[in-house]
């Protein structure tokens, strides 16, 4: 998912109006929506944790002063439960050193009831940037992990084969370049493929023979290389690669016995 992709997704993402005054949270919400965002509302520090529980917030928008507690006293939770989403303070003048305190413990901003809401409308959509923000950050951690740890050989490559990056730079895993001898299955050499994949605009599968780097181990491998593009639109091509030999070698012995059974049974 690209940057703009993440935004957009943060903005369809529900805004938590959390207050106890009903006339205060309507016109938040009122506010919010002429906007073109979601928002849901909350009256005091368990219905906000419910609604969390209930709904992925972007941005909570919350009162200090809430019948069960010190809105202050929610940050610390509302960080365990949805670390991604922004807390913006909304509190009276009498508040505001509170509201200082509460930016402090992790409040993203905070605002004096009653003023322009139009400030209200600005920081509310720095937060969903923020979101968006920390949200692909999360998505690019989590993907990193799982391509880091993933079986197959994974790197991104040029179209005339130069490796760009790889999830396996050590060990014994196929190397990129020597993985590329003549493919088993096609008289194309691995350039072709790569230039292949970029003329149709899709992914291109084939088997070739390599060598397993640092053991010199003979080995066949399913590869496939597709096209991706950034946001800048330059185009190179992610290449995957899975150690088939046991595979190969196994059908080949199956073979064999299927050949030897009915030799035998011509007997």
């Amino acid at each position: 998912m690209s940057h703009m992709d993440t935004l957009r997704t943060a903005l369809r993402t529900p805004v938590l109006v959390v207050d106890d005054d009903p006339l205060q949270k309507t016109l938040i919400v009122e506010l919010l929506e002429q906007e073109g965002l979601s928002a849901v509302d909350a009256s005091d520090a368990a219905e906000a944790l419910a609604q969390i529980a209930r709904h992925d917030v972007a941005v909570i928008i919350l009162a200090l002063r809430l019948p069960d507690g010190d809105g202050s006293k929610l940050i610390p939770r509302i960080d365990a439960a949805a670390p991604a989403a922004r807390v913006i303070i909304n509190t009276g003048f009498a508040d505001l050193e509170t509201a200082k305190d509460a930016v402090n413990l992790g409040a993203f901003a905070y605002l004096e009831k009653g003023g322009d809401p139009s400030e209200l409308i600005v920081t509310t959509h720095r937060g969903l940037r923020e979101f968006a923000e920390r949200r692909m950050a999360d998505a690019e951690r989590t993907l990193r992990s799982i391509v880091r740890y993933a079986p197959d050989l994974i790197a991104e490559v040029t179209a005339d084969g130069r490796v760009i990056s790889t999830n396996r730079p050590n060990g014994d895993q196929p190397d990129v370049v020597d993985a590329f001898l003549p493919p088993t299955t096609s008289g194309l050499d691995h350039i072709d493929h790569l230039q292949q994949c970029l003329d149709e605009g899709g992914a291109v599968d084939f088997e070739c023979e390599g060598l397993i780097t640092g053991t010199g181990r003979e080995a066949v491998l399913a590869v496939r290389v597709a096209p991706i593009a950034d946001e800048a639109s330059n185009t190179r091509i992610v290449l995957i690669a899975r150690d088939i030999t046991e595979l190969r070698a196994g059908e080949r012995r199956l073979k064999a016995r299927e050949e030897q059974l009915r030799q035998s049974q011509k007997l």
